[in-house]
Formats: C-alpha cells, structure tokens, sequence
C-alpha cells in the first residue's frame, strides 16, 4: 500500500504520480515523468531519499538506476510536508522496467518505502539529413560516414548500417560496410552513370531511412594506352635496312573511343611510315 499506518515512529507517508495515479506509468526514452511526495510525521525531522531502480518483469530490484533525491535531512511541520519531484529518463542508461522509491527513516531508525513503477520505451534513432548528393569520377569510389548523419538518443545504443540500392544501382555499383562507413563501388571502372541509394541505420529494435540520394560517377576521358615496344637496331651504312613493327596499331588502345596512330618523325636519314 501507499499510506503507511501511523505506527513505527509515527511516520505517513505518500507518493504519486503528479495526476493522482499510483499505477504504471510508460514513457519513452528522453521523456520526463513528475511525482507527488507527502510526508507528515510526529517527529519534526526525517531523513529522506528518493532513489530509482531497474527491475526485472516481476517488480523486483535489479541495481540503482539512478538518484532523483540524495539522502538529506528535511523538516516536517506539523501539518505534513507536500513535495514535487521530475524523473528524467534520460539520466538512466538504456530503457526497460524502473521503479521510483521514496525512502523515509525518523529519529528511531524505522523506516518506510513507497514505490511506484514506470517503464522507459525504447525510441528510434534519429536522421539529420539530407544527405547531399554525391559526384565521383569513373572508376572511383565513394566513401560516406553514415555517424555523422545518424544518431540514437540512448547512449548506450550501437547503431548498424546498411545500403538499399535501386534496381539499376544493382546492376553497376556494389556497397561496401564497414562499421559506420558505407563505400560505393562502381563494378565496371569504366561504369559513368546516376543511381539512387537510401541509406539506413537501426538499433536492434528500429530502422530509420535517410532520403533518396543520387549517386553520379562521371565520365573520364582516359588516354590511350601503349604496350611496350622493343628497341630495333640497324647496322651503319646498310643500304636498305627496315625496321618493322607488326600489328603497330593493336599496340595502342583506348577505353573510351578508337584509337587513330599517327607517326612523326624529323630524323633526316629515315623514314617513318605505315604500310597498309
């Protein structure tokens, strides 16, 4: 019961909710809940403490959970000593069962214990985009670190991430986790194009979106690219020496577009060309 008989040192005393309810409350993570203490007694001085405990589904304490009121020493006056106090959730380490106590001891050492049960929910975590879009040259990855967009008001929460890629984002980029950091990575190096991603983070019990973000991995113009040629050697004087390269042409490639090999050359005694 909440009203203690006036026996024992002669102390009454009361607690509530601040609307008059003595019976569960719920209140999600952050959240703040106000109580309603009385006190009167024929001693004119109590030591009093109002602690809050975690408790497991039966109502029993686990630990302390925290101190809404540190033990002191207060004065009853004779008509009794009404009192207001606020639970902040948010002083508590993660949500779950809790059980606010008010502890009363007079001048003889007896004691009383009125208690009153509440539930911190659990809450989302919280997106503060947008995120921008994001531009990278072909054959570039993106790295973007998802801590910075995404966060959970309980501290003692660990947020995971993940990547939902549209159906043509599928086709050409990969998506890369590591803890925080999410890569993008085209599959093709040579892959230029816009796709849509939507990032998430979850703490075990919900999954929070970012906005749509477009992807663009632009097109680079590579240059062309030589395979090695050996080094050819005429004799000094020889009358009709040729130097040829096979296949000169296939030597050179070019990503991007056709290759076209054109030969220069200032050299007075030689002449460069290509036959067919």
């Amino acid at each position: 019961a909440l009203l203690a008989s006036n026996v024992f040192g002669a102390v009454v005393g009361q607690l509530k909710w601040s609307d008059g309810s003595i019976f569960p409350k719920s209140i999600n993570y952050g959240g703040k809940l106000n109580i309603y203490a009385w006190v009167s007694s024929d001693y004119s001085r109590l030591t009093r403490s109002i602690i809050v405990y975690e408790v497991d589904q039966n109502g029993q304490s686990v630990n302390v959970a925290g101190t809404v009121k540190a033990s002191e020493t207060i004065n009853i006056p004779s008509e009794g000593l009404a009192q207001n106090f606020e639970i902040n959730a948010s002083n508590y380490k993660k949500a779950g069962n809790f059980k606010v106590e008010l502890y009363l001891i007079d001048a003889d050492q007896n004691s009383r214990k009125y208690s009153l049960l509440f539930t911190v929910n659990k809450v989302p975590p919280v997106f503060s985009g947008p995120i921008n879009n994001l531009f990278s040259p072909e054959g570039t990855p993106i790295t973007i670190d998802l801590s910075r967009y995404f966060s959970d008001p309980e501290p003692y929460d660990t947020l995971t991430y993940s990547a939902t890629l549209n159906d043509s984002a599928q086709i050409d980029v990969t998506a890369t986790i590591r803890g925080s950091e999410v890569t993008l990575s085209p599959k093709n190096p040579e892959f230029h194009g816009t796709v849509k991603v939507t990032f998430w983070a979850s703490d075990g019990t919900f999954f929070v979106s970012s906005n749509e973000v477009s992807v663009s991995f632009t097109e680079v113009n590579d240059p062309a690219q030589w395979q090695s040629l050996t080094n050819q050697k005429i004799n000094e004087d020889s009358p009709s020496g040729t130097v040829i390269y096979q296949s000169l042409k296939t030597k050179c490639t070019d990503v991007d577009t056709p290759v076209q090999v054109s030969i220069i050359s200032n050299h007075q005694h030689y002449e460069l060309y290509f036959d067919g």
